[in-house]
């Protein structure tokens, strides 16, 4: 949405300005877009989570808006299970490949 996403979480989590993230994914541009899931929007969610790792980040994480899904109940549970799934699984690939072999 006119900047680059990484360098922004780069430059302010460096200094410590970042205490808390709703997570969310878009396409299009600013005034015109639509929410999406974790992986389908314009921001690579791999690189932005690391991104929040690389730069210490020391607070939480949760999905932003909840997206409906047929079949869901009014306050998104389906959707809460599968976009808070969809972070831990990047937040546990990350510590996989930043271990030590």
């Amino acid at each position: 949405m006119g900047c680059d996403l990484v360098q922004e979480i780069t430059h302010f989590g460096s200094r410590g300005k970042i205490f808390s993230v709703d997570l969310r994914n878009i396409k299009g541009e600013l005034n015109n877009f639509q929410e999406t899931f974790p992986e389908t929007g314009n921001a690579d969610m791999v690189e932005t989570m690391k991104a929040y790792r690389d730069a210490g980040l020391d607070g939480w994480i949760t999905p932003d808006h909840a997206i409906h899904l047929d079949g869901d109940s009014d306050w998104g549970h389906r959707y809460w299970a599968y976009a808070v799934g969809h972070i831990r699984g990047i937040d546990q690939a990350l510590k996989e490949t930043s271990r030590p072999v």
